[in-house]
């Protein structure tokens, strides 16, 4: 079906509001890097060595380094002082939900599909509705993929004056808890998880 005059035309002016957005992704003036790393075969490392051919600005966003390869590094997308036109997300699944919320006013994201694999996850394709600057944060609508629940850690210390430190549990334990149970004895583990049912669930 050939397009109408009115059609293209309608069609060439919702390009033309979008361009500025457009011209940000595919051609940013400045890039941050969270997840930049030193670690050689790392997703971080990687991308950072591809980006030594882009003539802009690269900022390297990392948690746990003041530097990276002997440039300056930021804890975290807000504590760049420049404007950032595009942000590449390197960093394992447990934080992104935190990455992307600093990133933009989203309002709705939505990964599909997601291709999953004992090595890791990929999306393979992504839709991101952003909400508009001006409305209230307040009235903004929830992502369902919720940050890390920091407000549920607790500094404690037990009979002995041991400091723990009492937190919700990652994805990353995982191998501690394998770890842990396999310390324990098998009258332990039933005591554990069914010592307070009445009768044998069997």
């Amino acid at each position: 079906m050939r397009e109408s005059a009115s059609q293209r035309t309608r069609n060439r002016e919702f390009l033309r509001r979008r361009r500025p957005a457009l011209n940000t992704m595919f051609a940013p003036e400045s890039i941050a890097l969270i997840g930049a790393t030193e670690a050689p075969g790392s997703v971080g490392g990687v991308l950072l060595e591809n980006l030594k051919s882009y003539r802009g600005l690269v900022y390297r966003v990392n948690l746990r380094r003041h530097s990276v390869l002997g440039l300056p590094a930021f804890p975290k997308i807000g504590a760049i002082p420049s404007r950032v036109d595009l942000a590449i997300i390197a960093t394992p699944a447990a934080t992104v939900p935190d990455a992307v919320q600093e990133c933009a006013l989203i309002e709705e994201i939505d990964f599909n599909p997601l291709l999953a694999s004992p090595r890791g996850a990929i999306a393979l394709k992504v839709r991101m509705t952003l909400c508009d600057p001006h409305q209230p944060a307040v009235s903004r609508p929830k992502l369902v993929i919720r940050p890390y629940p920091t407000q549920y850690l607790h500094a404690w210390k037990l009979a002995d004056e041991t400091p723990v430190t009492i937190r919700p549990i990652r994805p990353e334990d995982e191998s501690l808890m394998i770890d842990f149970h396999k310390s324990l004895s098998e009258e332990t583990v039933h005591l554990r998880y069914f010592g307070f049912l009445k009768g044998e669930p069997w």
